[in-house]
C-alpha cells in the first residue's frame, strides 16, 4: 500500500527510508508497505502555522488585541487560530485523550506566551537588519525535494501539498521568512558559545570522578521487628488524623446508551443499490501486480567488489543448478541478515516497489522459478519468484453481505443523528430516563457503585462517566446528564440511581495498618537517630572496626565506584558523591536506601578523571558538546533579556 502522509498540524521535513544493503530484508519490507513520506517546513518548537484565506474559525464581534508588544498587536484571530492548532497537535500526540478534557484557557495562556516570545525575536531580528528576500524564499521552495517530481519543482505538487494543510501560498511564504529569521538568529547565539579548555578539564574531572567508600548497613527489618506500637499511640493517630479514614464517596447511576448500529436494521437497501455499490467499488479497484519473493543477496560494498560478489553468487547458483534447495542455500550464503534465516523470503512485493533490474527480473519469472544472478540496485542477486498473488476484485456474491452492512451504517447515520437531537431535547426537558426509554426504544441499564476515581466498568472512559455522574447538575440538582459521547457512535446519558456519602471508618477496621504506618515511621527514626550518633562517634575518633563489631556488622568496601556504578545502589552512590573530599582520615555521612536501610558511609579517597585520558577525537567531541550547552544557554539568557525590555501589555 503507497500512501503520503501529511501532518495538518504543522509540515515536517521529509523523512526518506535509507537503504542498508547488510539489511536489506527491512528495506525491502518497509517499501513493499509503501513509502511513508513526510513533508515539512522547518518550523521551531514555538511557532504555529497561521492558516490561510478559509479561516478555521467564525468571529464574532470585536477586535480587542489580547496582547501588543512593543505596539504591535497580537490579534484575537492569531491567538485563538494558534490556540487550535496547539490542541490539535495535543489531541495527536496523545489520542486517548478526551478532547473535553483539555483546559482551553491554559492552551491560549501558553500559546499567548509563545507568540509573544515570537513576536519579540522578530522585532529584534527586523531591528537589527535581518531580513529574507522574497527570491530567497521562492527558492527554499524549489529546491526543497518536497515538491519535487522526477527531480524537478513540481507547481501542483506544491500547491496541493500545503493545501492539504489549509495554507495559501502567500501564507506559506509569510511563515517560511519568520520560522527562517527566528532560526537565523538563534543559530547565531547558539553558535557564538566555546568552551576554554580549562572548563573541558573542569567537566572530565567531575564527570569521570571516582570514589573509594565503605558503607556499614543498619537493616531496616530487623529494627521493623523489634519496634512495637501500643494501642494508644494507634487511637491516638486515628482521632488526630480522622479525615484520612473515610471511605470514599460513592454513587451508583441508571442510564441509557444509544448506538448507530442499532438503526442499521431499519435501513432497507434493494438488490438495485447493491448492484450499483458494487459495480462502484469494483470500478475503483486497481489490480496491481503483487509477487511473493524471495532471493540471495551479495552486498557491494568497500569490503566487496561487483566482480567478487558477482562470483559468489554464480557459486551458489551452480549449486542451485546442481538440485539444492533454495532456501537451505538461502540461510548459508545470503549477506542479507535480515532475510537469510527466513530462506531469504522478502514477502509480498507490488510492480513499481523497487523498480529497475529488480522489478524487471522478478516480473519475468513463472511460479517456482529462480534467476540468474544479476547486479540490482540491492547487489547481486538471485532472485526467486515463490508465489503469485490473486489481486482481482471479488465476486459480488463475496461482497454482497459487507456491501449490504456498509449500506445500511450508511443510511443509519441520518437516523442516528436524528436520535441524538432527539435524546439531548428529552433528556433536557424529562426528570428521568423514562421517557428517553420510551421515546428511542432504549433499555434502562444500572451502573455498579463508583465513586468520583471513576466507573471502571466502563473502562477507558471511566472518569468521563464518573464526572457527569457527581456533576453538581446530576449529584445536586437530581436532572439528567447531559449527552456524554462514549465513541463517534455510541452516546450515553445518565440519572442518579443512589448516593453514599464519605463516612468515617471504624478505629477496628483501619488499626491494622495505622499500626503498621507507625511501626515503620519509628522504626525509621530510630535508625536514623542510631546513624546520627554512630557518625558523631565516627568523626569524633572512634575505631570504624570496634563500632562495626559492637553492632554485629561489617563495613562493606567500594573502591573507585563511579557517579553511575551499577555495583552500588544509586541512593548510596549519591550521598557518597556528596561528601566533602577528605583532607586527612576520612569524611563521614549517611544514607536511607529504598528499602529502608541507613547507612553510614566512609569516604576514603576521591579520584578525578583527567581530560588527557581522552582520544582528541574524545576531547574534540566534548568541546563541542560543552559548545553546543554553553550556546543553548546563552540562547535562553539572550531571549529571556530581550523579553524583560521588550513592552508588553496582556489584557
Amino acid at each position: 500500500m503507497r500512501f503520503l502522509l501529511v501532518n495538518y498540524h504543522y509540515l515536517d521535513p521529509l523523512i526518506r527510508a535509507s537503504l542498508d544493503t547488510n539489511s536489506m530484508l527491512q528495506s525491502i519490507r518497509d517499501n513493499a508497505q509503501g513509502i511513508v513520506s513526510k513533508i515539512l517546513v522547518s518550523l521551531i518548537a514555538f511557532t504555529f502555522v497561521i492558516w490561510g484565506a478559509e479561516s478555521l474559525f467564525s468571529f464574532s464581534g470585536g477586535s480587542d488585541a489580547p496582547a501588543t508588544v512593543n505596539g504591535e498587536d497580537i490579534s484575537m484571530q492569531e491567538l485563538v487560530q494558534a490556540a487550535e492548532i496547539q490542541r490539535r497537535q495535543v489531541l495527536m500526540n496523545n489520542p486517548d485523550i478526551d478532547p473535553a478534557t483539555l483546559d482551553m484557557q491554559a492552551i491560549q495562556a501558553g500559546t499567548l506566551e509563545q507568540l509573544i516570545n515570537e513576536q519579540v525575536l522578530l522585532q529584534y531580528a527586523a531591528d537589527h537588519g535581518m531580513a529574507i528576500s522574497a527570491a530567497a524564499v521562492n527558492q527554499m521552495i524549489v529546491e526543497s525535494d518536497d515538491f519535487k517530481v522526477d527531480g524537478q519543482f513540481d507547481l501542483q505538487r506544491f500547491e496541493t501539498l500545503i493545501a492539504n494543510v489549509g495554507l495559501t501560498a502567500a501564507v506559506y511564504k509569510q511563515q517560511l521568512v519568520k520560522n527562517n529569521l527566528i532560526n537565523q538568529l538563534q543559530q547565531g547565539v547558539t553558535a557564538s558559545a566555546f568552551t576554554l579548555p580549562a572548563d573541558a578539564a573542569r567537566v572530565v574531572a567531575l564527570d569521570s570522578q571516582t570514589r573509594s567508600f565503605d558503607t556499614l548497613t543498619l537493616p531496616f527489618a530487623q529494627q521493623l521487628a523489634e519496634t512495637q506500637i501500643e494501642d494508644q499511640l494507634v487511637a491516638d493517630h486515628y482521632a488526630a488524623n480522622s479525615a484520612d479514614y473515610l471511605t470514599p464517596e460513592q454513587v451508583q447511576v441508571s442510564f441509557v446508551v444509544l448506538e448507530k448500529a442499532s438503526f442499521a436494521d431499519q435501513v432497507k437497501v434493494t438488490d438495485a443499490q447493491l448492484q450499483e455499490a458494487y459495480q462502484q467499488a469494483k470500478a475503483q479497484h486497481t489490480a496491481a501486480e503483487e509477487r511473493e519473493a524471495a532471493h540471495i543477496l551479495f552486498n557491494v560494498d568497500g569490503e566487496q567488489s561487483q566482480d567478487q560478489a558477482m562470483a559468489k553468487a554464480q557459486q551458489v547458483y551452480a549449486k542451485l543448478q546442481a538440485g539444492e534447495d533454495f532456501a537451505a542455500l538461502a540461510a548459508v550464503y545470503s549477506e542479507d541478515t535480515g532475510s537469510a534465516a527466513d530462506g531469504g523470503q522478502l514477502g509480498a512485493v507490488l510492480a513499481g516497489d523497487f523498480g529497475g533490474e529488480f522489478d524487471e527480473v522478478l516480473f519475468a519469472l513463472q511460479e517456482g522459478q529462480y534467476s540468474a544472478p544479476v547486479a540490482t540496485q540491492f547487489g547481486v542477486q538471485i532472485i526467486k519468484l515463490t508465489g503469485l498473488v490473486d489481486n482481482s476484485f471479488p465476486s459480488f456474491a463475496e461482497q454482497q453481505a459487507s456491501l449490504l452492512e456498509r449500506l445500511q451504517l450508511q443510511g443509519a447515520e441520518s437516523l442516528f443523528v436524528a436520535a441524538s437531537e432527539s435524546m439531548a431535547d428529552i433528556a433536557f426537558s424529562s426528570p428521568d430516563l423514562q421517557d428517553l426509554s420510551d421515546e428511542l426504544g432504549l433499555s434502562v441499564q444500572q451502573s455498579q457503585w463508583f465513586s468520583r476515581d471513576g466507573a471502571s466498568e466502563f473502562g477507558e472512559l471511566a472518569n468521563r462517566v464518573a464526572s457527569a455522574a457527581f456533576s453538581a447538575d446530576v449529584l445536586e440538582q437530581g436532572n439528567n446528564s447531559e449527552v456524554i459521547e462514549l465513541a463517534s457512535d455510541r452516546l450515553m446519558v445518565l440519572h442518579l440511581q443512589g448516593h453514599n456519602p464519605a463516612s468515617a471508618q471504624e478505629l477496628a477496621d483501619v488499626a491494622d495498618s495505622i499500626r503498621l504506618q507507625l511501626q515503620q515511621q519509628q522504626a525509621l527514626d530510630d535508625l536514623q537517630l542510631q546513624a546520627e550518633q554512630l557518625v558523631t562517634q565516627l568523626k569524633g575518633g572512634a575505631d570504624a572496626q570496634h563500632l562495626a563489631a559492637e553492632l554485629g556488622l561489617q563495613w562493606q568496601s567500594h573502591e573507585q565506584a563511579a557517579r553511575m556504578s551499577n555495583s552500588v545502589s544509586p541512593m548510596l552512590s549519591q550521598a557518597a558523591f556528596k561528601l566533602p573530599q577528605p583532607v586527612a582520615g576520612a569524611s563521614y555521612g549517611k544514607a536511607t536506601d529504598f528499602s529502608g536501610d541507613v547507612s553510614i558511609l566512609r569516604l576514603r579517597a576521591v579520584h578525578n578523571g583527567d581530560i588527557n585520558d581522552l582520544s582528541a577525537e574524545q576531547q574534540s567531541g566534548l568541546h563541542t558538546a560543552l559548545s553546543r550547552m554553553h550556546g543553548q544557554a546563552d540562547t535562553i539568557a539572550f531571549e529571556a533579556g530581550i523579553n524583560n525590555r521588550a513592552e508588553v501589555e496582556r489584557l
